[in-house]
Formats: C-alpha cells, structure tokens, sequence
C-alpha cells in the first residue's frame, strides 16, 4: 500500500512547523500539538503495507515528533521521561534513515544526562551522534559545543573542551547563511551568537571563567536583538557564573537577576537548575543581603515553573 502523498506531506510539515516555532511558542502547546498527531502516525505505521519509501518517511517524520516531545519533557524536568520519549524518536530516526534526525535525538539524550549531572554517559551520547551526524552540519556543531565539550569540561578535560569548541567554531566558520539563521533552537541551524553562549558555558566549567567572559559580552550583544527570550536568558546565566568565578558578585547577581527577568515569559527547567545551583555557590562565597534577595527572586520565579508535559 502507498500513502497517499497529502498524508506524509501533512506529518512531515506539522514536524517542520513544531520544529521551527519550539524556541518562541509555550512548551505546553508543543507538546500538545505532538500528543495529538504522532499516535495518528503510530496507528499509519502499525497497520502496515506502506511501500518502502512511506515507511521511510513516516518514520522520520514520527522521529521528528517524538524528539520534539523529548524536548518538551526535557524543558519541564521530567528527564526520566524524556529520556524514554528518545529512544523511542531514536528509533523512529533510524527507521526513517534521517541522519539529522539521529543526531538531534542523541543531543538531546545528552541534554539528559548532563542535566542529571552524569557527564560520563552525556559524553557517550554525545560521540554517537557526532559519528552519525552529516560532516560540517549545525547538529554536528551543536553536538561539539554543547554536549562534548560540555560534557569534557564538566570531566576536567580542558584540551579537550578547547578541541570540542573549536571543532563547533570551524564548522560554523564555513556554513551559508541559511545554516546559520537566527538563533533559535534548530537541528538545521546554528547562528554564532547561540554558540557564544554554548562556548561560555563550557569555558565556565573547564575553570576559564575569563574566556567565557568573551564570548557572553559579544553573546548578549546580539542574543539581545533576537525574538527567543531563552537564549538571553541562557547568556545571562553563564555571565553570572563568569563573574562569580571572577569574584564579582554585585555583578553576577544583576546578571542572574535579569536572566529569571527575561525567562519569566517561557520559564524552562534548565534556567532553574542554574539559578539554584549559582544561589549555593553564591551564598558560600559571599552571604549576605545581596544574595538573600536573589534566593527569594528564585523562589518567586519557581512558584509559577511549568508543569511538566
């Protein structure tokens, strides 16, 4: 049996459309609109007899779903469950022979792990999906900043952090323009701005606070012009971290101040486990009234988090 060509064009682009809107639309919503359509394609791929070339395209398209629902779950902090969703899209990727597609699933199996605080198994992820994502691709470049070099970093491993990021900077070095895109959160591309802030993150872990400091001034200058309020909020926290680093603490503070500021309009679970993370270290290195008001700007900002979907 051949699927008719409108019902794979139909799970094709609702993948694209969900994919390309995640950064700037509610978690919630996303996630809804994937409960609705991928068991409608899990039903199409059970019953069977789609021609190959069908069965190849829903699986895809399927995988495409699942990943961004993985994502979702993974945005509220429900890893245990995301991380299930995964390998299911995994599979699906596979399946479907989208190279892109499994490499995006194991970025976001690596998301997991580091999330979790299990760099060992994030860096395992993590080197699956550089092996199977297409050579000078913006996943292969997502992969090498965000998830190995994190993931080193996080290790001690400071020449191979500084490998991992410019091995990220050289492939973004040679995109088009269409690969580069505006920053967002994409499979297909990676704007420099967005890897200045992947690459601070990563310096402020291998202990190089100074480096990141770089790369989150040039960071913020441009993620501040862009439509996806997570990204200046990302930024901000690893400015805060490179300042407390530094000993700054007036400063970190305004910068973890204005971070929960600017997420408060899409609230994700990442942005809490580093403000609650930088609030310890904080108060340890300097109590007081400073950071007192900042624990309870967290408290705030956690009283209204997402549920988890």
């Amino acid at each position: 049996m051949k699927a008719p060509p409108e019902v794979l064009e139909h799970f094709e682009k609702i993948a694209t459309k969900l994919t390309d809107s995640y950064p700037y639309a509610p978690v919630p919503a996303t996630a809804q609109a994937v409960r609705r359509d991928l068991p409608i394609a899990h039903a199409i791929l059970a019953e069977g007899g789609l021609d190959e070339e069908g069965l190849r395209r829903m699986h895809a398209a399927a995988g495409r779903l699942a990943a961004m629902l993985g994502n979702a779950q993974l945005d509220t902090g429900w890893t245990g469950q995301a991380s299930r969703t995964l390998i299911a899209a995994y599979d699906h990727a596979v399946l479907g022979k989208d190279a892109t597609g499994q490499a995006w699933c194991r970025l976001l199996q690596s998301s997991v792990e580091l999330a979790e605080d299990q760099p060992r198994q994030a860096l395992v992820y993590a080197r699956d999906g550089w092996a199977v994502a297409p050579p000078g691709s913006p996943v292969a470049a997502r992969l090498a900043a965000e998830c190995i070099a994190a993931s080193l970093a996080k290790l001690g491993d400071q020449r191979g952090t500084s490998q991992a990021l410019d091995d990220a900077w050289t492939i973004v070095g040679d995109f088009a323009p269409e690969q580069r895109g505006h920053p967002g959160w994409h499979p297909n591309r990676l704007h420099p701005a967005e890897l200045d802030s992947i690459t601070a993150a990563a310096y402020i872990d291998a202990g190089n606070p100074h480096a990141a400091l770089l790369h989150t001034e040039r960071g913020i200058a441009a993620l501040d012009r862009a439509p996806a309020v997570s990204h200046r909020a990302y930024v901000r926290t690893n400015a805060a971290r490179a300042m407390l680093a530094r000993d700054e603490i007036e400063s970190a503070v305004d910068y973890m101040n204005e971070a929960l500021e600017v997420s408060s309009a899409r609230k994700l679970a990442d942005i809490e486990r580093r403000a609650c993370a930088f609030v310890v270290s904080a108060r340890n290195r300097a109590p007081g009234p400073l950071i007192e008001n900042l624990k309870e700007h967290v408290r705030l900002w956690r009283a209204t988090r997402l549920t988890q979907v």
